[in-house]
């Protein structure tokens, strides 16, 4: 089922061994279907269950077809704008530990996130004064859309007091992200996720993923590599046939050595 999902582009939590590794590949292998914050966190918003399997978290039927019901939980989408707490550090290797007591926790509803201090990256400090941000959501997505295919997401919020405004994507260094038409650093954000700073107000953000440009090279390089690999061996071989018909070919008089005749004799003068 994952796979036939992925192969009709159906934007849906990952699994494992694909051909490639996601920064929250781990993260999404260790999913907790009884937790609500995961599905607020990473925007699972439709469960696709046999019928004989109820809804781990509250969620309400749309479709039955077959032996399947469709179920959707109620998120935020793929905007949610949340107060930054304080930073944790992790890598690659260690990025589902490191963010797991965060994934464990209801944080998520809350709209607090930690920041990610990335591959030795410098911890960010909190949105927030003191040790708990005050009363009340940071701030409300007022609308959102996207263009998946092109790796495009905006979004108009309303910022309450200075925020993040998430994107419940993958972190990649590729990402780029504008603030009211201004360009602005993202920033990684827990379990995996990335997100803008903004003030308080209303803004418009766009999230744009700027895919690898260089695949065309690469896959023309492979090929003429694949190529090579199988000419090769063909040439080789060609070039040891010639080599041991040459050895048994006969002698003749242009291929005896000077001063020798054809009879083995020393040549007269």
């Amino acid at each position: 089922m994952y796979a036939w999902l992925a192969d009709r582009n159906v934007d849906a939590i990952g699994f494992t061994f694909r051909t490639i590794a996601s920064l929250s590949t781990d993260v999404e292998a260790a999913f907790d279907e009884t937790n609500l914050a995961q599905y607020e966190m990473l925007n699972v918003k439709y469960l696709l269950l046999p019928l004989n399997h109820k809804p781990p978290v509250p969620a309400r039927l749309l479709a039955t077809s077959g032996g399947n019901r469709l179920w959707e939980v109620q998120t935020t989408g793929y905007f949610q704008v949340v107060d930054r707490a304080g930073s944790v550090s992790a890598n690659r290797t260690n990025i589902e530990q490191a963010t797991r007591d965060f994934r464990n926790s209801n944080l998520a509803l809350r709209g607090i996130y930690p920041s990610v201090a990335f591959a030795g990256a410098r911890p960010l400090p909190p949105t927030f004064a003191g040790t708990n941000p005050p009363p009340g959501p940071a701030g409300t997505v007022v609308t959102q859309n996207n263009t998946l295919q092109n790796g495009i997401f905006n979004a108009t919020v309303e910022a309450r007091r200075r925020a993040v405004v998430l994107l419940k994507a993958t972190y990649d260094p590729r990402w780029t992200v504008t603030v009211d038409g201004v360009r602005a650093k993202p920033e990684m954000m827990a379990p995996s996720l990335v997100g803008v700073e903004v003030s308080p107000g209303r803004h418009v953000v766009r999230f744009k993923y700027a895919s690898y440009s260089h695949y065309p090279v690469l896959l023309a390089i492979g090929a003429l590599t694949l190529l090579g690999l199988a000419l090769y061996p063909r040439r080789t071989r060609a070039r040891a046939l010639l080599e041991r018909r040459s050895r048994r070919r006969p002698r003749t008089h242009r291929d005896e050595a000077p001063g020798l005749t054809s009879s083995g004799g020393a040549q007269q003068s």
